[in-house]
């Protein structure tokens, strides 16, 4: 949620999650509980196939052009901020050839 609101009104950054959730019914209620306002989308197979989901939850950070550019798996407390601004910075730079 702070990535979220750090990055809102921004039209080059996008906070999307995707929910692997198996009861789709239990999202909607997490999310109001949570208090998130960011985009959530509900898996089916077609969003995540593409991606490593064999464990929760995935990072990714992707760039203009659909370049995974970083990939984390796991929750981090500890300078999750500071590394999540990082990699957006950099992802916002075209890569040397571009």
């Amino acid at each position: 949620q702070k990535t979220h609101a750090r990055y809102a009104g921004t039209d080059d950054v996008v906070i999307l999650a995707v929910s692997v959730d198996s009861d789709k019914a239990k999202v909607a209620p997490f999310i109001r509980e949570k208090g998130y306002s960011f985009r959530v989308a509900l898996g089916d197979g077609a969003i995540e196939g593409p991606y490593d989901t064999a464990a929760i939850p995935q990072t990714y950070v992707i760039d203009a052009k659909g370049m995974i550019r970083f990939h984390e798996t796991g929750f981090r407390t500890r300078y999750f901020q500071e590394s999540m601004d990082w990699m957006i910075d950099a992802a916002r730079k075209p890569v040397d050839g571009d």
